[in-house]
Formats: structure tokens, sequence, C-alpha cells
């Protein structure tokens, strides 16, 4: 079983670079074929609604053998400066698992 992980993650505001993870199993890596990944972002302010700053599905890089999942980050998010919660939920046969969560740090930089 896939244990959730607490990570902070920092990104600079206009950096539209994908969010790249390679996920374990017991020390394995985690085929991902017939699995789905969603990272979801929200201030705090609005958890426990719907109301999500943005969503984006992940997509395996590479053979789904190799347990590497991409989200890629659009110019809109990337925009964003400030604080979110965030998790990622794996959805295998129909059923979710949260497997990453915490706190997307978007700080603001120097260059546009």
């Amino acid at each position: 079983m896939i244990m959730p992980t607490k990570l902070e993650i920092k990104r600079f505001r206009g950096d539209t670079y994908g969010l790249t993870l390679k996920l374990t199993q017991n020390g394995q890596t985690l085929d991902l074929t017939g699995k789905t990944f969603k990272l979801s972002a929200i201030v705090s302010a609005k958890k426990g609604t719907s109301e999500y700053a943005f969503q984006v599905d992940g997509a395996a890089v590479g053979a789904p053998t190799a347990g590497i999942i991409d989200f890629a980050f659009t110019d809109q998010m990337a925009a964003s400066i400030g604080v979110y919660e965030y998790d990622v939920e794996m959805t295998d046969s129909g059923k979710k698992r949260t497997i990453l969560y915490g706190q997307l740090i978007f700080v603001q930089d120097v260059t546009l």
C-alpha cells in the first residue's frame, strides 16, 4: 500500500516546467498501468470545498512501468503567487487514494 507522503513544493511564479514525480511502493517502482492521477490545489480558506485554485491530471512519462508521472503546469497556474494546500490522488480500479499532500508555494521572483 502507498502511504500518503507530506511534501512542501516551492516554485517561482512564472515557471511552467512540470512537476515530475517517481512513485515507489515498498521500495519498488510503482507500475502506473491502469492508474490515473490528479493534483488539486486550494487556498487554505476554501479547504473543505470544491473551490479549487486549480486541478491538473498527471500523465505517465515513458513506459508506465517506470513509475514516472508528470503534472503539466499551465501559464495561468504558474502565474499564481501565494501558498496553496494541495494533494495528489491516485485512482486505481475505481478506488481513490491520496498519495501526496502538503503546501504548494509560488514565490514572487524578479523576472515575469
